[in-house]
């Protein structure tokens, strides 16, 4: 597909957290190089969710296997050295076999540099998927939530609009500010030197390559909402040592008050 309907945009990439009948995940994307400064990309388009004829695939999935049937034509527009910058547009975050897919399809293509903006987080309370954005995330996807300028970009490149402008909704904004919120708490992930917890506790050391995940969002009481943490977009990758294992941290380590 190259470009989206209008009514489709504006249906499916309306940012509200949990919109309902928004069944569908479409991606808007292009593949550029990253030494290339060309006016058009090498390629754009926009895939969707496959339901028919056989099997039915998500729109990363579609993309993967677009990339790979690809990947000889393109190999012939980087130059020596140079890596690919894909970008997608999604009107969902990825769901946790989704993410394994992209992680495995990264791992593929190590001169890959992928940027994600996401319209709405998908399933964003359950701490499965909640840990698959953070597997992306540490596995190089850098991920951002969909800015009123990234909607009226895909507008203007994904979109058969017709010349007719870009008409913002009215809780775009503080759809934002929520959803960044969310992917900040959901991705920051705070870890400590073990042997400095182990100082401070009189315990035996752990072992080095254990970390703890202090990345649960602390909750408002008065909104239910996570608290503030600023600077969502492109979010730097997590090393891949600091690897969340609060669960595997004993018992007899945490600190009780001594009353």
């Amino acid at each position: 597909m190259e470009q989206l309907y209008r009514d489709y945009f504006y249906f499916h990439f309306y940012n509200l957290p949990n919109p309902r009948c928004r069944l569908g995940c479409y991606i808007c994307y292009h593949v550029e190089g990253t030494q290339t400064h060309l006016p058009m990309p090498f390629k754009k388009g926009v895939f969707e969710n496959q339901f028919y004829p056989k099997k039915s695939r998500h729109a990363e999935l579609c993309f993967i296997s677009w990339f790979r049937n690809q990947k000889k034509f393109l190999d012939k527009k980087l130059s020596p050295g140079e890596k690919y910058r894909v970008t997608w547009y999604m009107s969902w975050s990825p769901c946790i076999y989704c993410v394994n897919a992209v992680i495995r399809f990264l791992e593929e293509n190590e001169n890959m540099d992928l940027t994600v903006f996401i319209a709405r987080l998908y399933y964003s309370y359950s701490p499965e998927h909640r840990q698959g954005l953070r597997r992306l995330h540490q596995a190089g996807a850098q991920m951002n939530i969909m800015s009123s300028e990234d909607f009226e970009y895909c507008w203007e490149t994904f979109v058969n609009h017709r010349r007719t402008p870009f008409f913002p909704w009215d809780d775009m904004d503080a759809n934002y500010q929520r959803l960044s919120m969310t992917l900040e708490a959901i991705l920051q992930v705070r870890c400590f030197h073990p042997c400095s917890l182990c100082s401070h506790l009189h315990t035996p050391c752990l072992p080095h390559h254990l970390s703890l995940d202090l990345s649960f969002p602390l909750l408002r009481a008065s909104s239910g909402l996570p608290a503030p943490c600023w600077g969502t977009r492109s979010i730097p990758p997590s090393p891949s040592h600091m690897v969340p294992l609060l669960s595997h941290l004993p018992v007899s380590l945490l600190p009780f008050p001594s009353w």
